[in-house]
């Protein structure tokens, strides 16, 4: 058996959009650890994608190690070869026609003259989402998103196609498949009110207002289903809850 070298100074080389202290903060491994090439390893994947949330989406890192076996010490060095720092040229909505491109953008993190945050994507996507869902857009769908770089990979744009379907207001309200209560028990669940812009939010509350009625008498396995049905005379959105009650627990 033989006790693992301790680590008795850690360089980092190639190190300027971040300091070399940063680089370390993001280490597991310190100065006086005893080396072990898998916390190493884990290390480097930190690092890298520290720099990968600082725009630095080529950024790589290795490391190399030089052993004292007489003091049984090890000399650690942490190699990082950055590329460019990316920044957010353009993004670009096609199918965007409710809403001011300003506005759009005010909902997203990556956005032009930003470093790129490749990390926040999926947040951005869903933000736009969001925002059209609670602005009377239920059918709302982004269609496909891509992004581009130019040939030094230090600026990229945003690609986004999405559908907005037509803005709708709440129409009538019914119930399909109750027993345990009756229609009109359901009346305080309801968040909105008839002939207001569709929001999500207020529909996804009267949703859980429902489950929760249900589950308060036993029914927790009770499913609710809802149905949207637009309505040709009033030109609002009648939503209808189809209701499978099932046993109570």
């Amino acid at each position: 058996v033989a006790e693992k070298p301790a680590i008795k100074d850690i360089t980092v080389k190639g190190a300027k959009g971040l300091s070399k202290n940063s680089v370390k903060d993001e280490m597991n491994l310190k100065e006086k650890d005893f080396f072990d090439e898998l916390k190493v390893r884990e290390d480097l994947v930190k690092i890298t994608d520290k720099y990968h949330e600082k725009g630095y989406i080529d950024a790589t890192a290795d490391y190399q190690v030089r052993y004292d076996t007489a003091a049984s010490l090890a000399y650690l060095t942490i190699n990082v070869a950055e590329g460019n720092r990316a920044q957010v040229a353009a993004v670009e909505i096609a199918g965007a026609a409710g809403f001011k491109k300003s506005k759009l953008l005010g909902e997203m993190k990556n956005t032009p003259k930003n470093t790129y945050a490749p990390q926040d994507l999926d947040a951005d996507y869903k933000a736009l989402e969001t925002y059209y869902r609670n602005n009377g857009y239920a059918d709302y769908k982004m269609t496909s998103s891509s992004v581009s770089f130019n040939d030094n990979r230090s600026s990229v744009t945003l690609h986004i196609v999405i559908s907005e379907g037509n803005r709708q207001r709440f129409g009538a309200t019914f119930f399909a498949g109750n027993t345990v209560y009756m229609p009109s028990e359901f009346e305080p669940d309801i968040a909105y009110r008839r002939g207001t812009i569709y929001t999500q939010e207020t529909f996804d509350d009267t949703l859980h207002a429902i489950q929760d009625r249900y589950a308060n008498k036993g029914y927790l396995k009770a499913a609710i289903v809802p149905e949207k049905t637009l309505n040709a005379k009033t030109g609002e959105t009648d939503i209808t809850f189809n209701i499978t009650e099932n046993s109570p627990i």
